[in-house]
């Protein structure tokens, strides 16, 4: 396949570069450029975290948005796709990527978005986390959940004591694109580009989120550990769109081979 037009990227050493028409190859990224393990997309606007599925250094996952908000990895193992992308494998024992308090937080603010591609491995236990911004090591705020074959998409606001969730059925061993937006007002919780619910949510003095920290994996470092896979991780500090979410999905699809 022939690009015709040039397209911005970031370069291994997280430059941006502007790449010319020519490329041919069997894996493309959502920009249709070759997805080779070291040049991978731009983060998208609004985000505040982006980890786009490469191994950086050591223990180390970089975030790319800008706003540096590096997670530090605890066991978990790098793996790749056929198509080149990257991911990491956590085998729901003493696997996770923490951060140390991200930038913005969210505590007691009323706007969030997530989106993650993520895979529920065979032997993955009850109420465990594929991703959360906790309250506390013991406590959700805004997560994704698993459990009884099903995910949570989860969210506390200090308005509401109780969990409102949105729930899906999905398989085991399968990737998906998942992803949650509240906007202050209501949590919608998508599935491959397409919403599967949504609650209108009171957000009072705003979301819970005290402990300030992101944990993928599980809910706060060896707290409720999933046996999951997990790449491509992106939070934002505004709402997405339906639109967007959609669009996400189906220029990434291929990577997964769905």
């Amino acid at each position: 396949m022939k690009v015709s037009s040039t397209r911005t990227i970031i370069s291994q050493s997280g430059e941006n570069m502007t790449v010319g028409n020519g490329v041919r190859h069997t894996g493309y990224d959502r920009w249709r450029m070759s997805w080779n393990g070291n040049l991978f997309a731009p983060p998208p606007s609004g985000s505040v975290l982006y980890y786009p599925g490469y191994p950086g250094t050591g223990s180390t996952i970089t975030d790319f948005s800008g706003s540096g908000n590096n997670g530090t990895i605890a066991n978990a193992i790098w793996r790749r796709l056929p198509s080149g992308l990257w991911y990491l494998e956590f085998d729901g024992t003493d696997d996770y990527v923490d951060t140390n308090p991200i930038v913005p937080d969210f505590d007691e603010e009323s706007i969030v978005s997530i989106e993650i591609w993520a895979q529920v491995l065979t032997g993955c236990g009850e109420n465990t986390y594929i991703i959360a911004l906790p309250e506390s090591s013991s406590t959700n705020g805004v997560d994704l959940r698993w459990g009884g074959n099903t995910i949570y998409w989860d969210l506390f606001t200090h308005a509401d004591s109780s969990s409102t969730d949105v729930t899906s059925a999905i398989s085991l061993n399968t990737w998906y694109h998942l992803a949650l937006t509240y906007d202050g007002t209501t949590l919608i919780g998508y599935k491959d580009g397409a919403s599967i619910g949504s609650h209108d949510v009171t957000v009072g003095t705003g979301i819970k989120h005290a402990l300030k920290r992101l944990s993928i994996g599980s809910l706060s470092s060896t707290n409720y550990e999933s046996k999951s896979r997990s790449t491509i991780v992106r939070i934002y500090d505004s709402p997405l769109s339906a639109t967007t979410v959609a669009t996400h999905y189906q220029q990434e699809r291929h990577l997964f081979g769905v």
